[in-house]
């Protein structure tokens, strides 16, 4: 898996599974979604995952109080792999998004 233009290590790779072992939890015990759609992008530079579902959603409570254990997890996760992880509400459903350090190309590689 490549992100930030460099290979993940082992670790790396364990922290992304992680990360998404557990939105697909939540998905399945909380949201009772129909439906789950993931999808990946480049966004000016910065690699982009998203899981978005049909379900519930996190609901107002939920968000401000900055959710549940498993939430928690999922940004020290991300926050182990270098990317921003924002939970957004999808009415219906909720989107899960992990936001990646712009990737370095050749040229930006020549400048460091």
């Amino acid at each position: 898996i490549a992100v930030h233009g460099q290979t993940l290590d082992s670790r790396g790779v364990m922290h992304l599974f992680r990360c998404l072992q557990e939105i697909f939890a939540n998905i399945v015990k909380h949201a009772g979604a129909s439906q789950v759609t993931v999808r990946t992008w480049l966004d000016a530079g910065h690699i982009v995952l998203s899981v978005a579902d049909n379900g519930r959603g996190l609901g107002a409570d939920s968000m401000r109080a900055g959710g549940g254990r498993g939430l928690a997890n999922i940004r020290l996760r991300a926050s182990e792999l270098g990317a921003a992880v924002t939970f957004a509400d999808a009415a219906p459903g909720t989107i899960v998004r992990l936001t990646f350090a712009p990737m370095q190309t050749p040229e930006t590689r020549a400048q460091h």
